[in-house]
Parts: C-alpha cells; structure tokens; sequence
C-alpha cells in the first residue's frame, strides 16, 4: 500500500513553541493538511487546499508564542511555494 501523502514542511519538534507541526501533500487530491499541536495545547488539524491551509495558518491560527507564530508563518510560505512551485 503506497503512502498516501507526502510531508512537504515540518517544523523541528519540541521547537519555538510547538510539540510538532507538519504539513503534508496529498497528490491524488491536490489537498493539503496541516497537522499541529502547541507545547501548551491540544492537537489540531486543518485540511482543504492550499488556500485554505495557507490562511489558516496566517489568519486563523491562534498562538501566543512570538516563535510559535513565526514557525507557523513559515510553514504557510513552504506551502505557498510548493503549491505555486
């Protein structure tokens, strides 16, 4: 059974905030998803295009860490670059 997405971003874990945050490309679908989990929080998860993600991760996302905000910043511009790449 092949795997069905492939990892795209993922932040060091135990790093600026978060226990771990990954985004991962689903080819078949063209989706995204995002899979996160702050070092003081519960774990999330945001799935749809690239769009979706990317705004989430800049808008949506609500963490109080300056760190944190920068690595998930950053995961949106990875993501932004693979969907456009």
């Amino acid at each position: 059974m092949a795997h069905p997405g492939r990892i795209v971003y993922a932040h060091p874990p135990q790093s600026d905030g978060w226990q771990y945050l990954y985004i991962t490309f689903y080819p078949g679908s063209g989706s995204y998803s995002a899979r996160f989990r702050p070092a003081e929080g519960d774990p999330q998860q945001v799935d749809g295009g690239p769009g979706e993600v990317v705004y989430f991760l800049e808008r949506k996302l609500e963490v109080a860490d300056g760190e944190a905000r920068r690595a998930a910043l950053k995961a949106a511009s990875v993501l932004r670059d693979h969907a456009s790449g």
